[in-house]
């Protein structure tokens, strides 16, 4: 069974004449040759192949659907191969796009990277999972992020993620959402924000919020269940009620890595929503030999970067075929609690803020090997992301959230848990986003989702 679940739902591009590794689960998997790469991909990975303009194919690797605006996915796509990239703010999903034309590849994934792509630039390959490049290129562990994941000040993070856009393999790195990077060459550009955002109000909030649920809840009905992550939150009570609203019917499941504020709301949620409900207990193993192979799988779609993580198989027991999962996350980055805004004591210098916010209270007592890999980790990652360059006059510290918190810890959570089943982020949209951060001085936060939960369901609001 390991060899069906090993970077389930993955994939892999490579020059056609790179030599690689021949692992025994990739004999299962789809081989297509596409100008002059070679594709693979896992048998459970949808695909989508458009010959766009110019000669381009594009390739659609995942679950993408058009979630505002009124243009067919295949005109978005032909848009794409035109390179026109604000046609990225339409869509969403758990997905990666390729360009490809003859040795050219261009690249990049859904707004808030649920669908992870890593590249080596070495040997100009990109996949879905770290682990998986590293083991078909026979790429060695960093020595670096090895000792750093054994440092006292990484463990005792709450919240550990690996920083910038490192892994713990060399020459493997994390594409960063709102780039697009050149696979031939190896060079990424920024491409969103590509204007200064519009001033918004309340209304253009809840006209957007609703345009992307309704589009949403039309690609749900072809799932044959839809799995919600439920916690107390308002991130998760806005998903539900706007899907509720447009007739989504959903199955709940929790677990206990919630605070008890949280937690206590649960059962009173549950019986005014009336769907089945399931609490996971994340300490459990599942000593089968199908629990320990989906078990193995989680460790490497991790990039053995969270221990063995029991998520995979506990979610399984209970999963369809034909099911999806929804995590929360997205919500975070329309409160921007990164920005100085929220965070006045932030410094100004994009460095030092990346270090700050990731290092936390540990940065207090750090050793200068921890200061010292932390800050050239950043260093990289702001220069390949583009952070010196113009981000017409958004604040630094949205953009780290979503490209460094949610593109490392949320999509790794995502990847881990697509192992058990087809795995999504709720609150994916650049449009949503940007109609967030358009509000007037501090009029984003929990009182807004707190309006839209009401909006579609006030007895869930006031729970």
């Amino acid at each position: 069974m390991l060899e069906n679940v090993l970077y389930r739902r993955g994939f892999l591009l490579l020059p056609a004449a790179t030599r690689y590794e021949e692992l025994p689960f990739l004999e299962q998997w789809d081989d297509r040759e596409v100008g002059d790469w070679r594709l693979l991909t896992h048998p459970e990975t949808p695909v989508m192949i458009h010959t766009g303009v110019g000669q381009r194919t594009v390739i659609a690797l995942g679950d993408v659907f058009v979630a505002h605006g009124e243009a067919p996915i295949e005109e978005c796509l032909d848009r794409f191969a035109r390179g026109d990239l604000p046609v990225l703010e339409d869509l969403s999903g758990r997905f990666a796009l390729l360009a490809v034309a003859g040795p050219e590849v261009r690249a990049v994934q859904d707004p808030i990277g649920a669908q992870t792509v890593f590249t080596s630039e070495r040997h100009r390959a990109l996949a879905s999972h770290a682990a998986l490049l590293a083991e078909c290129l026979d790429l060695p562990r960093s020595p670096s992020m090895s000792r750093l994941m054994q440092m006292p000040e990484q463990k005792a993070k709450t919240t550990r993620f690996l920083p910038g856009d490192r892994t713990l393999f060399d020459d493997v790195r994390l594409l960063v959402p709102n780039t697009e990077i050149d696979l031939a060459t190896g060079r990424t550009h920024r491409y969103w924000p590509y204007a200064p955002l519009p001033e918004t109000s309340r209304d253009d909030v809840l006209a957007v919020w609703d345009e992307y649920f309704e589009r949403y809840a039309r690609h749900l009905d072809g799932y044959e269940e839809v799995v919600l992550g439920l916690t107390g939150g308002v991130d998760s009570r806005g998903m539900i009620a706007a899907l509720r609203s447009k007739g989504v019917r959903i199955r709940y499941e929790s677990w206990a890595a919630m605070k008890d504020e949280e937690s206590s709301r649960i059962p009173a949620m549950i019986e005014h929503l009336g769907g089945e409900h399931r609490w996971i207990d994340i300490r459990q193993r599942v000593e089968t030999p199908e629990g320990q192979d989906l078990a193995e799988a989680g460790r490497r779609a991790a990039g053995y970067t969270r221990g063995t993580p029991t998520m995979p198989a506990l979610v399984a027991q209970d999963a369809k075929p034909g099911g999806v999962f929804i995590y929360g996350h997205g919500g975070g980055v329309t409160a921007g609690p990164y920005s100085r805004g929220a965070k006045r004591f932030l410094p100004e210098d994009p460095l030092e803020r990346a270090y700050y916010l990731n290092a936390g209270p540990q940065r207090k007592t750090a050793t200068p090997e921890y200061r010292h890999v932390n800050r050239r980790a950043f260093q990289e990652f702001l220069k390949r992301a583009d952070y010196g360059g113009d981000l017409h006059g958004v604040d630094p510290g949205l953009l780290l959230y979503w490209e460094h918190r949610m593109a490392n810890w949320a999509a790794l959570q995502i990847a881990v848990h697509a192992i058990g089943i087809t795995a999504h982020a709720g609150l994916n949209s650049r449009r949503i986003y940007a109609s967030f951060w358009g509000l007037p001085g501090s009029q984003h936060g929990k009182e807004l989702h707190a309006e839209l939960i009401a909006r579609y369901d006030p007895v869930l609001a006031a729970l």
